[in-house]
């Protein structure tokens, strides 16, 4: 009897151990479906991001396969609010993105029509910045995009997709031999009607005031603006002729919105760009050196469609910061 109770006593024992078990690992087996939707929740608003971008889309879905695991993900579009839902063996997970819009042609926070050497302390920062000034933890754009080559000298720092700005550069911060503009036109930059922009934004020959707001188009009579103080500006300015050869030289300042430049070369002077610069001439440019520091925010060049009337016709949405939520 003793060794029948015995027996007994250990089988029950064996059995409640493996039932424990049995239910861990059904337990492990969920956490791990869970985080597999949360991933594909993920990929349907990359997915829909692109759809919206490329066609104009506000719905999309489609099937995952990654190891093991097989999943779907459904995805809207609407009002700038992405909406994802990733589905794995039964288990559910939702994140809802929140969008930015920017000129599809920023690539970052500068970006260069051709080759380009980067050197002193300037700070080419991509990662994204609020309209504070503040990082905030959307991985941003590059630090500059080139359609050239990128050459870094001096003690430099480039930074940019949640690469904290650093000398010599990670590799993700910065981008070579990028697709050069098809057009330099600046109506074709901002992504605006020409005629819009022909009878909104005239053509000045004399340089913007200290602390100014809005857009400006200045054509330098001599061909390079140099020396210009921002003060405290914001808006857009466009430095630009008809031969693509204005150059924005030695700024300072603080500027906070989006600069145009045929070319830019800054050798003194401190200069605080909060947005993006964009320069369009095809000869290799000297970028400069000194402390002139450039910080990418989407939050910054969203606001600016007011100031194009909502003219906007190829902007590109982005994912914004503090959007992702589960």
């Amino acid at each position: 009897v003793g060794t029948t109770l015995a027996i007994a006593i250990l089988a029950w024992g064996v059995g409640s151990y493996l039932t424990v078990v049995s239910s861990g690992s059904l337990g492990t087996y969920k956490i791990a479906d869970q985080a597999q939707a949360f991933y594909a929740a993920e990929a349907g608003a990359h997915r829909m991001l692109y759809e919206t971008n490329a066609n104009g889309a506000t719905s999309t879905y489609g099937t995952l396969a990654a190891g093991t695991y097989t999943g779907t993900y459904s995805a809207t579009y609407d009002d700038g609010i992405i909406t994802s839902t990733g589905t794995v063996d039964g288990m559910s997970s939702t994140v809802t993105v929140r969008t930015s819009e920017i000129p599809s042609s920023v690539r970052g926070a500068v970006t260069e029509n051709s080759s380009t050497y980067i050197a002193g302390t300037m700070i080419l920062d991509g990662r994204d910045y609020d309209a504070d000034d503040n990082l905030t933890d959307s991985s941003g754009l590059y630090g500059i995009s080139a359609a050239g080559m990128v050459t870094q000298m001096g003690s430099c720092q480039i930074g940019g997709n949640g690469a904290a700005p650093s000398s010599p550069a990670a590799s993700n911060a910065y981008q070579q031999l990028a697709d050069p503009y098809t057009s330099t036109d600046p109506w074709d930059l901002l992504g605006v009607d020409q005629t819009w922009f022909e009878a909104n934004v005239p053509e000045q020959n004399s340089p913007p005031p200290t602390n100014f707001t809005g857009i400006y188009y200045y054509s330098p009579p001599t061909g390079t603006w140099s020396a210009g103080n921002f003060g405290h500006s914001g808006g857009i300015l466009i430095v630009h002729n008809a031969t693509n050869s204005a150059t924005l030289k030695n700024a300072s300042g603080k500027f906070t919105g989006l600069i145009i430049a045929d070319q830019f070369t800054h050798n003194s002077g401190t200069l605080k760009v909060l947005g993006a610069l964009i320069t369009t001439n095809q000869v290799g440019n000297f970028f400069g050196y000194g402390n002139a520091k450039f910080h990418y925010s989407s939050k910054v060049l969203s606001e600016l469609k007011s100031l194009l009337n909502n003219q906007t016709v190829n902007w590109k949405k982005i994912l914004s910061a503090g959007s992702w939520t589960d």
